[in-house]
């Protein structure tokens, strides 16, 4: 019977322990995603091929091991490509890394896009996606972004 109970106690004490470990691990703040270039690679029949420039800043306090990066770009408020990257990329606490994001459109998006933005000298676009930063449960995972601004234009698209 003390055995018994000596059991049930040190059980308890353990699931309590584990229980406030798990509650100091800290899910990663996402990284901070900008889109800080986009060029034209190749333009098929079907479709054109853009190469997006995104850079990462890790706002923690530690490094964070990028596995991949998923993203979807809109110009001017049209959804007109999305891509990914593969890592690895290891990105220290407080610093910043680019990587570089194949994405794809349909051609008729891209003629349509370009026919409106004639004369223009700049787009707006807004870049949304996840960051795999590998890892288990509330260590790793993707962790969501969402990033607007503007780019110029030159080099983007042909006028």
């Amino acid at each position: 019977m003390m055995s018994n109970r000596f059991f049930r106690l040190a059980l308890l004490g353990l699931t309590v322990l584990l229980m406030a470990g798990c509650s100091a691990v800290n899910r990663p703040t996402p990284p901070q995603v900008q889109l800080v270039g986009l060029e034209m690679e190749e333009l098929t029949l079907t479709h054109a091929n853009m190469l997006a420039k995104v850079r990462l800043r890790n706002p923690n306090n530690f490094a964070l091991d990028v596995r991949g990066i998923r993203v979807q770009l809109a110009l001017n408020e049209v959804q007109v490509a999305k891509g990914n990257a593969i890592g690895p990329v290891k990105i220290a606490g407080g610093q910043s890394g680019d990587m570089l994001v194949q994405v794809a459109t349909p051609l008729w998006a891209f003629f349509n896009l370009a026919n409106n933005l004639q004369g223009s000298n700049e787009v707006r676009f807004k870049l949304v996606g996840d960051v795999d930063i590998g890892g288990w449960g509330v260590i790793g995972g993707n962790l969501p972004f969402s990033h607007s601004g503007v780019i110029p234009l030159q080099g983007t698209i042909p006028r």
